[in-house]
C-alpha cells in the first residue's frame, strides 16, 4: 500500500513451524483485493515464483513477460494457463530466450538473475562472474 508515508511494511518473524507462512497467506488474501503487493523473503524482492499468494490479475500481467516463450511451446503454455499460481520465466531453448524484459520492468523488476547468457538490447550485464551459477543483468 503506498500513500504519502510510503509503502506499508509488515515484518513477520518466528521459529520454524510457528505459522509465519499461514499468517502471510491470510494477510495476502485479505489485502490483495484492494492493494498491489509483494512478499519479500530475506530482503529479496521477486516478481516470479511458486506461491499461492498471486491474484489472477498478476498472473495475467506476468503472461505478457513470457508470452513468446509460451507460444513457442503449446505444452508449456497449457501448463502455465491451467496450473494454479506458478508464475516464472519458462525457457524452451536457452539459445533463443524470448522473455519480454520491458514487460518485467513494468511490473517492478529491475534486475534479472540468469544461469543463461542473455543477449538482449533490453539488458546490461552487471556481473558476469559474481557466481559460477548465474549472471546478473540490469533491465534497461
Amino acid at each position: 500500500m503506498t500513500n504519502k508515508f510510503g509503502p506499508l511494511k509488515v515484518g513477520i518473524g518466528g521459529p520454524v513451524g510457528s505459522g509465519k507462512t499461514s499468517l502471510t497467506e491470510a494477510l495476502c488474501k485479505k489485502l490483495s483485493k484492494t492493494i498491489s503487493m509483494a512478499v519479500i523473503s530475506n530482503d529479496i524482492y521477486t516478481i516470479d515464483g511458486y506461491h499461492n499468494l498471486y491474484p489472477l490479475s498478476y498472473k495475467k500481467k506476468f503472461y505478457n513477460i513470457i508470452e513468446d516463450e509460451l507460444n513457442a511451446d503449446l505444452k508449456t503454455k497449457n501448463y502455465f494457463n491451467n496450473w494454479g499460481s506458478r508464475v516464472y520465466a519458462f525457457v524452451g531453448d536457452p539459445q533463443k530466450i524470448q522473455i519480454n524484459f520491458k514487460q518485467a520492468k513494468k511490473i517492478g523488476a529491475s534486475y534479472v538473475i540468469s544461469k543463461y547468457d542473455l543477449n538482449s538490447d533490453q539488458l546490461t550485464l552487471i556481473c558476469g562472474d559474481c557466481s559460477k551459477y548465474f549472471k546478473l543483468y540490469l533491465i534497461n
